[in-house]
């Protein structure tokens, strides 16, 4: 009878373990990219901000509407756009986001858009960085800088334009999409996936 319990008991540990976690498939290259942050996040702990616990999350999606499915890994303060390419996962961009709001957002027109604040010269500026699919590869299209007195644009060619707030605040509904609103994704925790 000690034996049978034993057995049992054995069975029933090997079987939460195989159940805690995301799954792992050959023929899923994303599964292997997931499994990885999952445990990375389970050796960091818990994540709480203003008291709120925050959880890592990840969707699929076809940002650049060419039939292959993008991974999006959303964990508080990163963000990491994925593809496969000759049946690897390849990491496109790594996002840090700024627990201050600034972040990495995808948009509905494809275009993923990053926001944040930096120091030049004792002051704070803020640059909006806007990325977007091309042939498979996720390259940056334009930033646009705002500061105290000047706004910048600087093309995906490098060169510094001089521009207004005016111009600064059309160009960025033009990068961004008319809206500036997020896709509805379909967002699941990471310990989910492949289930």
């Amino acid at each position: 009878m000690m034996k049978k319990l034993l057995i049992l008991a054995l069975c029933l540990l090997l079987l939460c373990l195989c159940a805690c976690g995301p799954k792992v498939s050959k023929g899923d290259p994303f599964s292997y990219v997931v499994k990885e942050w999952h445990e990375k996040i389970k050796d960091d702990g818990e994540i709480y901000y203003d008291g709120v616990k925050l959880t890592a999350k990840y969707a699929l999606i076809d940002i650049d509407e060419n039939g292959g499915k993008a991974l999006l890994l959303d964990r508080p303060w990163f963000y990491e756009v994925y593809t496969i390419q000759d049946g690897v996962a390849v990491l496109q961009q790594s996002f840090k986001d700024d627990p201050g709001g600034h972040g990495a957002r995808l948009q509905k027109n494809g275009v993923i858009r990053v926001d944040k604040s930096q120091e030049k010269d004792g002051k704070v500026e803020i640059v909006d960085s806007f990325y977007r699919f091309e042939n498979g590869e996720l390259k940056l299209q334009a930033e646009l800088i705002m500061g105290i007195g000047y706004c910048f644009h600087i093309p995906a060619n490098g060169v510094e334009i001089s521009i207004t707030r005016e111009e600064y605040h059309q160009l960025s509904l033009d990068y961004a999409g008319d809206d500036y609103k997020s896709p509805d994704l379909d967002w699941k925790p990471l310990a989910e996936y492949g289930r």
